[in-house]
């Protein structure tokens, strides 16, 4: 058996006396020496057990001292509503800041697969963030694999629906919609950020990563409406890759804040 075995045995166990445990429990405990003093402590009643009144402090000061009075959270939906609200304003912000003129380019088929695409995972994302939000939710999709599975879908509908087309000024006009697409996908993280500030994130690197990505979707929703390029490799590298620069950039600011906080604390 294993030290944690056993100490799971005697932690949950009411029977009183190494005698009274199985065979190999006491054969690990007579055989390990820190699995015996735990036992032993085990044993005693709690007015035995004398722990420093320094020591006591200290424990109470770690656990009440940065104790502060909170607000209960909203429900989820609440959280989700926000999320689709600043996700659609920004995008429509853009699309009117730079003008629909790839719209009109664009054939029933495509609009329908790629937007429909777009809105699902956008959902999708903001689901995620808000039941991350809330500690002890269950969520039917795991969150870590969530982005990557989106972006997979992504490449596979815009590969499926665009067709390879002569680009010479492949990079130029890569390089405009990088130009076009940041200026929303910063304030839309901001804009998550904020909102993610009223909940408990329990894992930084996840809820980063999804918040990037959903963020790199708001560019991506402003570029498809406006570029005119319809080059599928065009589309691939620089529309759909904002939601991998997104997940990519969130995962490491969520990384680097995560090893700053532990390093302060």
């Amino acid at each position: 058996m294993k030290c944690r075995e056993v100490e799971d045995v005697l932690v949950t166990s009411n029977m009183k006396g190494i005698g009274k445990l199985t065979p190999s429990v006491r054969a690990h405990i007579e055989a390990c020496r820190r699995c015996r003093e735990f036992a032993r402590i085990a044993e005693l009643p709690a007015a035995d057990i004398h722990v420093d009144a320094s020591r006591i402090a200290h424990l109470q000061k770690m656990i009440a001292g940065n104790l502060r009075p909170v607000r209960p959270l909203p429900p989820s939906w609440v959280f989700l509503l926000t999320f689709m609200l600043f996700f659609v304003a920004l995008s429509c912000a853009g699309v009117l800041y730079l003008g629909p003129y790839g719209w009109f380019l664009l054939m029933p088929g495509q609009k329908l697969a790629v937007f429909t695409t777009l809105a699902a995972s956008a959902a999708l994302l903001a689901f995620s963030l808000a039941r991350q939000m809330v500690p002890g939710q269950k969520s039917l999709l795991r969150p870590g694999f969530l982005p990557i599975g989106l972006f997979v879908l992504l490449c596979l509908t815009v590969a499926s629906v665009f067709q390879v087309r002569t680009d010479p000024h492949f990079l130029q006009s890569g390089e405009t919609c990088l130009r076009a697409g940041l200026p929303y996908a910063i304030p839309a993280a901001l804009a998550f950020w904020w909102i993610l500030r009223r909940g408990a994130i329990l894992s930084p690197r996840v809820t980063g990563a999804t918040t990037g990505m959903l963020a790199g979707l708001v560019s991506m929703t402003v570029l498809e409406v406006h570029c005119t390029n319809l080059n599928v490799w065009h589309i691939l590298v620089w529309h759909v890759g904002f939601a991998l620069l997104g997940l990519m950039a969130g995962l490491l600011v969520a990384a680097a804040g995560q090893a700053i906080h532990n390093r302060v604390s």
